[in-house]
């Protein structure tokens, strides 16, 4: 026998932990490649935003798929979660969370030798050069910012500007949150809605509290207030606000 080849064979069975600030798309960017690469998937759904899993699981079964490929769980990470990256049948676990659960999941799954995917959160940077469209750069950091109410671990939350054109991006960043109207997701004037949850606004709250006792300016862009209507989109919609965009500058 001469030559030699490589040859691709499933992990197995894949654990996918998926967030609730983009459930769907979260959920199939995990489940269909694994299932297509011939594994097996335990999927857990943020408590956040379930519905979304169940409806897919529904999808799959009415299209026949084999009982075992696609199972669905539900529960809070600490105890759920845990359980899955610590079962020895589970192969793999591919998790977009915090980077304390990332953290957690890591050390856990090296106990048994697993293959791990971690997507975790991050500080994203919008760097402006001198010769850069100034206006058209800022514009697309605070789009990306506020996407999905600011909800998005990818947005660019920094906006890094030659110390000439300070003053100049400082102003057309507010002009440009100010754009975004708060209000009910219903409305089509909207373009800022609340926030999934009570507890996630006021843990936004508690950083721009120790952000003003750090930096020498902040700005504000609209009010915050509570929705008229309850939210279609919320997950508690009783508690569910929104929060004027801020921002600081060093």
């Amino acid at each position: 026998m001469t030559g030699a080849g490589a040859f691709g064979e499933p992990i197995g069975v894949v654990a996918c932990i998926t967030p609730w600030n983009y459930p769907l798309h979260q959920i199939v960017a995990k489940v269909v490649p694994a299932m297509s690469a011939g594994c097996k998937v335990v999927l857990k759904p943020s408590v956040g935003a379930s519905l979304h899993a169940f409806l897919l699981a529904e999808v799959f079964d009415e299209a026949g798929l084999p009982p075992g490929v696609f199972n669905l769980v539900t529960g809070y990470g600490a105890s759920v979660g845990q359980r899955l990256v610590s079962h020895p049948a589970v192969d793999m676990v591919s998790i977009t969370g915090s980077t304390a659960a990332g953290r957690a999941i890591g050390k856990a799954a090296a106990e048994l030798v697993k293959r791990v995917a971690l997507e975790l959160g991050g500080k994203s940077a919008a760097v402006v050069l001198d010769d850069a469209d100034l206006p058209a750069a800022v514009r697309a950091t605070v789009s990306s910012r506020l996407l999905n109410s600011g909800q998005t671990c990818t947005a660019l939350t920094r906006l890094i500007v030659p110390q000439g054109r300070y003053e100049e991006a400082a102003r057309l960043a507010v002009e440009a949150a100010a754009r975004f109207t708060l209000g009910d997701p219903n409305d089509d004037a909207t373009r800022l809605g609340p926030f999934v949850s009570r507890a996630q606004r006021e843990g936004l709250q508690v950083f721009i509290r120790r952000a003003s006792n750090q930096v020498p300016s902040c700005w504000r862009a609209a009010r915050s207030h509570r929705p008229r209507r309850r939210p279609a989109i919320s997950a508690s919609p009783r508690f569910s606000v929104a929060s004027r965009p801020t921002a600081f500058s060093t």
